[in-house]
């Protein structure tokens, strides 16, 4: 009888625990490729791409999926060629940093000069000639992004690179890049 009840005790936690649903996972990497109910993620470790499907998802920190976006995607399970995500997270400062950032040209009042920074990583100088940024990425201290480009003044060609912090003023957002505040011209 003992036998029996220890091999019955023994099936039923065996039983249980093969049903038991695996603990979520995470994983984390850039955002390469996106459709309404999909995203891709690369793994910046070993270049792994996975695409997981978004449409039962918890979306709430996900601050729009934009290409070049670090997101960190829970999921349960194996990953396979589309796994169904959790949750899908992704860096606010990210969304925040693209747009237009100006300030009146000291030169011409008339005009603005400043960066356009877009996604996947690209900047660009507006109406400064001498100073041109090609590229950013997000710092690893919240609300701060590395811009890079060419300096064509001063005996230049030569590179550079600047870290701006994003900050609100008059409850808007800007971009201090040492003494410097642009104002974001357009907001997405």
């Amino acid at each position: 009888m003992r036998k029996f009840c220890f091999a019955a005790f023994a099936a039923v936690l065996i039983g249980t625990t093969a049903c038991t649903p695996k603990a979520p996972e995470q994983f984390t990497g850039k955002i390469v490729d996106g459709t309404m109910n999909t995203v891709t993620v690369e793994s910046p470790a070993d270049g792994r791409r996975v695409t997981f499907t978004t449409e039962d998802a918890d979306m709430q920190e996900a601050y729009g999926l934009l290409l070049g976006n670090t997101a960190t995607v829970t999921y349960r399970g194996k990953l396979g060629e589309t796994t169904p995500a959790l949750k899908v997270v992704t860096d606010p400062a990210y969304v925040t940093a693209i747009g237009r950032w100006v300030e009146p040209n000291p030169i011409d009042p008339e005009q603005e000069q400043g960066i356009e920074i877009r996604i996947n990583g690209v900047a660009a100088s507006i109406n400064m000639l001498t100073l041109r940024y090609e590229a950013w990425e997000l710092a690893p201290e919240g609300d701060r992004i590395i811009l890079s480009g060419v300096s064509e003044g001063s005996g230049g060609p030569y590179p550079f690179e600047q870290t701006a912090e994003i900050i609100e003023m008059d409850g808007k957002p800007a971009l201090k890049i040492d003494a410097v505040v642009l104002t974001k011209k357009d907001l997405i």
